[in-house]
């Protein structure tokens, strides 16, 4: 057997800030306010929408090539037209997918798609067809955009999206939006002061967050190394101590040494198993939060470029009015009609926006509300996976030296 590919070592997050927010209480799923049962079925609509990736291949050679990726949906959804539908999109058309959503829908926590990796992506160009796309990298990227479309898929705002429709039903190539939001947010957080209490805190809360998940995500993520290299000693370990019993002139106490190497060669790919399960299960689980962080992070960024909107909006309705107020004192009579109607436009403009932002400010409330629910949820139900699994590790690890035990003691006296 080919030995498995390395997997790369993932890039420690930056944990470190200029002052570190004080430790904050998360809000959860406490007894005294957990969702009812009819707010559960809000938080967790259940949509008949059914995403899934498969079959990663290479398309073309060389710096211009690239992988895409099958795309199948199950759905029994009346605007589809279909029940069972199979595209093909490479990761751009992921992204770009993932850049519409933000745009069209401010103020909802889109969960984003793997971010870009230079060095995986360029590996895979070098790569020629016939050797195929198995590696790690693939493999990962391939399982982050299967998180990113189920969370797209069960959100009950999202799966609507006209976007979303597009992207699953036709190969057309995904566009970016004409206007991103995601690149213009960060500069427009300058001299922004929140004065809603409930923001406030709850911006507090995020960043605190963000820095708790990060730490996590590191000490996994030594963890899995850790738990590699464990298994890769233990397997030189084994080979060595193997290769001395070769050497060893009694029989019963060569055939016991061999045995024991079987034993730890058996441990070695138990513990190689089980890193699998702690990266994919645990880790990513970890790495998607601090990615959901950011886009929490957005989602306040869009909140605060609405208002300024508003603001601006109302700047410009004074100066209308300003500009009226002027005409009518000097009797204008030819400039009067068309100073009203600019007030009546900048009357319109400041509805819109003041709307516009209490839209995005109540969507907000509830989008962090689902959030908080469904990251209880999923850590609550990795915790229970991860628990389970280690205990089988162990079970498994001590059933194989109590099975190898009584060889060790069986080892002849007599030839000693």
């Amino acid at each position: 057997e080919s030995e498995p590919e390395p997997e790369p070592e993932p890039e420690p997050l930056d944990t470190t800030e200029e002052e570190e927010p004080k430790p904050a209480k998360i809000e959860t799923t406490s007894p005294s306010s957990s969702p009812s049962k009819k707010d559960k079925d809000t938080l967790m609509e259940q949509v008949k929408l059914e995403v899934s990736i498969s079959n990663p291949k290479k398309v073309g050679d060389g710096m211009s090539s690239y992988i895409s990726y099958t795309v199948n949906t199950k759905t029994d959804l009346e605007s589809f037209g279909v029940t069972d539908i199979s595209v093909e999109h490479r990761y751009s058309d992921f992204l770009n997918l993932y850049k519409n959503l933000v745009n069209d829908y401010p103020g909802v926590i889109v969960p984003p798609p793997p971010p870009k990796d230079a060095i995986g992506s360029g590996l895979t160009k070098w790569k020629s067809q016939e050797e195929g796309v198995t590696t790690t990298f693939i493999e990962r990227r391939g399982k982050g955009l299967q998180r990113f479309m189920e969370r797209v898929a069960v959100h009950p705002a999202l799966y609507k999206a006209d976007s979303l429709k597009i992207f699953l039903t036709t190969e057309n190539k995904i566009p970016k939006p004409k206007t991103s939001t995601l690149s213009h947010l960060a500069q427009k957080l300058s001299s922004y002061v929140e004065s809603d209490e409930y923001f406030a805190e709850k911006s507090h809360e995020v960043d605190v967050l963000e820095n708790q998940l990060k730490k996590v995500y590191n000490a996994l993520s030594l963890l899995v190394t850790r738990r590699r290299e464990l298994s890769e000693l233990t397997t030189v370990f084994a080979e060595s101590f193997s290769s001395l019993a070769d050497c060893e002139e009694l029989s019963s106490l060569s055939d016991a040494m061999h045995q024991l190497a079987d034993v730890e060669a058996k441990v070695a790919k138990l513990h190689r198993k089980q890193q699998d399960k702690d990266f994919y299960d645990f880790s990513e689980l970890a790495f998607d939060y601090v990615q959901l962080m950011g886009a929490i992070k957005a989602c306040f960024q869009q909140r605060i470029s609405s208002f300024k909107s508003w603001q601006s909006a109302e700047s410009n309705l004074l100066k209308k009015r300003e500009v009226l107020e002027n005409i009518e004192a000097k009797n204008k009579v030819e400039k009067l009609e068309q100073a009203q109607k600019d007030v009546a436009l900048a009357e319109d403009t400041v509805d819109e926006a003041k709307t516009s932002f209490e839209v995005i400010s109540k969507r907000m409330k509830q989008e962090l509300k689902r959030f908080n629910f469904i990251r209880a949820k999923d850590f609550r139900d990795a915790m229970f996976k991860y628990t389970n699994e280690m205990r089988e590790l162990e079970e498994k690890i001590a059933h194989a030296w109590t099975n190898f035990l009584p060889i060790a003691k069986g080892i002849g006296q007599d030839e000693l």
